[in-house]
């Protein structure tokens, strides 16, 4: 049996990732790749953006044979986040791309003036020009900008947008995704963008996840690990 401490972790890495999958989710639909959401995951058999996947579970009792069973109808590679660290994979059908760490965001002192919302599909370019550090296909459009659920957050050196991230809501959390920042200011940069999930998000909590490789780097004092994640692509027959 759960104690208290473990359900609230456990019910908070749940939130957590039934909110990035809607994420995943928004991202995939205004770029014409639809997806389903079922108990145990989310997930879409058409070409998705690069980057984004075509399944999130959403269970930690998510098995194998169901996952098998969606990737079977993508052509090509499938790519798989495991919200729980918990599927067995076999070697010879997955390779793991990375692993991660969920989060919730402790209380911080708020920094309301050092970002702005980014409100314009001009300036959304500019924000996706400033993420990315080499060209990529524009995944982001004005359905992701308009969605309700959804805050682009950009903080900008002079007129230059230098950093951001994206705000997602959904029940009971908002996820903060998609963090950004120039090299030497992530502390800074972070708790900017905190302050921003903060205010969105009200009495809500904020969540998110980091890779193990950024971890260190990016996620200080102002989090508390909450579990592990995997990312794992299909290897293609």
């Amino acid at each position: 049996m759960l104690s208290k401490r473990s359900a609230l972790r456990a019910g908070l890495i749940r939130r957590a990732a039934i909110n990035n999958a809607k994420w995943c989710s928004i991202v995939c639909q205004a770029n014409g790749a639809l997806g389903v959401f079922k108990d145990q995951a989310w997930y879409s058999v058409a070409d998705v953006p690069m980057y984004y996947p075509n399944i999130v579970t959403l269970k930690a009792s998510c098995n194998w044979h169901l996952v098998e069973s969606i990737a079977k109808k993508i052509q090509g590679k499938a790519s798989l986040k495991d919200s729980f660290d918990t599927l067995q994979l076999p070697a010879s059908k997955y390779e793991k791309l990375f692993g991660g760490k969920w989060f919730v965001a402790k209380s911080i002192k708020l920094r309301r003036s050092r970002y702005e919302i980014v409100r314009s599909v001009g300036t959304l370019k500019d924000w996706e020009e400033a993420i990315s550090d080499k060209p990529t296909v524009s995944k982001f459009n004005y359905k992701v900008l308009s969605h309700p659920a959804v805050r682009i957050i950009a903080v900008k050196k002079g007129d230059k947008i230098t950093g951001g991230c994206v705000l997602t809501r959904s029940n009971e959390v908002v996820g903060l995704t998609n963090f950004f920042y120039p090299e030497g200011m992530q502390d800074d940069y972070w708790l900017i963008c905190l302050s921003a999930a903060r205010i969105f998000a009200g009495k809500a909590s904020v969540v998110g996840y980091m890779r193990d490789d950024l971890l260190h780097a990016i996620m200080p004092a102002s989090t508390m690990e909450l579990g592990p994640l995997s990312v794992w692509s299909r290897k293609e027959s």
